[in-house]
């Protein structure tokens, strides 16, 4: 049985609900760890829905996943890292991604698009692991938004959604099409 711990409800934008939770259970076996954070990020999606008053049926058998009310229809998103879970409802076509482990800079120099790694070649250790993890949340956010291949995904240019972000406190920014909001202490960035 799923258990989940520490949750957190957040409401960046009206109509926007972000929940994460720590999971109570850690497995060593890989297969096992997948299994329990899908069970978790299903039981915090039923705790959400409760919570909000959410009355619908869930569809995750294809792309955008959704909850199909009587009156509307709330787009979800999913993500997992470790023992974290996280997720967004949203009237609009929204995306969440956690990531618990710093990225490589190895990693970021095989996937990230030019102008990133131009700009992360002139931050100190610090800046650059925080624009490297950004990057990388953001990245995997749109991937998840516009169902893109992941290799397109990753080679994205993502500077643009630098503007009006801090990388060290909570924001929420207009992009040109989306709303982005990141939360660094629960290395949490959502789209929507």
């Amino acid at each position: 049985m799923p258990k989940l711990h520490t949750i957190i409800f957040l409401q960046p934008a009206p109509q926007v609900i972000i929940a994460s939770a720590q999971m109570a259970q850690k497995s060593s076996n890989r297969a096992q760890q997948k299994s329990a954070q899908s069970a978790c990020v299903r039981l915090l999606l039923q705790i959400a829905m409760q919570r909000f008053g959410i009355v619908g049926e869930f569809y995750d058998h294809a792309y955008p996943y959704h909850i199909q009310s009587s009156d509307r229809r709330y787009f979800v998103s999913f993500s997992h890292s470790k023992n974290r879970v996280g997720l967004i409802i949203s009237l609009s076509p929204c995306a969440i991604d956690i990531e618990t482990k710093d990225i490589k800079h190895n990693i970021a120099e095989r996937y990230f698009h030019p102008n990133e790694i131009e700009m992360l070649s002139n931050l100190s250790c610090t800046g650059k692991q925080k624009l490297m993890n950004f990057f990388w949340r953001v990245k995997e956010c749109r991937i998840k938004l516009f169902q893109d291949q992941l290799y397109t995904g990753m080679g994205a240019d993502m500077t643009p959604y630098l503007i009006g972000i801090q990388l060290d406190s909570i924001s929420l920014t207009k992009t040109s099409a989306h709303y982005l909001y990141n939360h660094p202490d629960l290395n949490l960035t959502a789209l929507f």
